[in-house]
């Protein structure tokens, strides 16, 4: 073969990988991994400092927001807007993020829990 096709599909295969890695780590994607692990505990068993799911209603701490799109009533959202130009989708010209959160309670048999978290959103 010759020697610059090899070389040609040599980086194209090394930024292939690049990117897969890329998109692999992402912080969401490693969020997701973390939180998959969690298993779900009574709230009356939480133990601080340790990851934890917790399961139940949802009760207001005090006013609930509107989400964006929906318009219904809720504790947080995360809303993403991605801009193109034309009929060009391959790379948004730029990405628009809101999140937002309230303070609430989750309520399961055994307690509640408040959460207050800004950066949960």
């Amino acid at each position: 073969m010759d020697v610059a096709l090899i070389a040609t599909l040599a980086s194209g295969a090394a930024g292939a990988v690049y990117l897969a890695l890329r998109v692999w780590r992402t912080d969401a994607r490693r969020t997701r991994r973390v939180l998959r692990q969690a298993r779900v505990v009574p709230i009356a068993k939480l133990v601080d400092g340790r990851l934890a799911c917790i399961v139940g209603k949802v009760e207001l701490a005090g006013d609930a927001i509107e989400a964006l799109v929906s318009r219904r009533p809720c504790v947080a959202y995360d809303t993403t807007v991605q801009f193109f130009q034309g009929t060009d989708f391959t790379v948004p010209l730029r990405v628009e993020i809101e999140r937002r959160m309230v303070p609430f309670f989750v309520v399961d048999s055994t307690g509640r829990a408040r959460v207050d978290a800004p950066q949960a959103a």
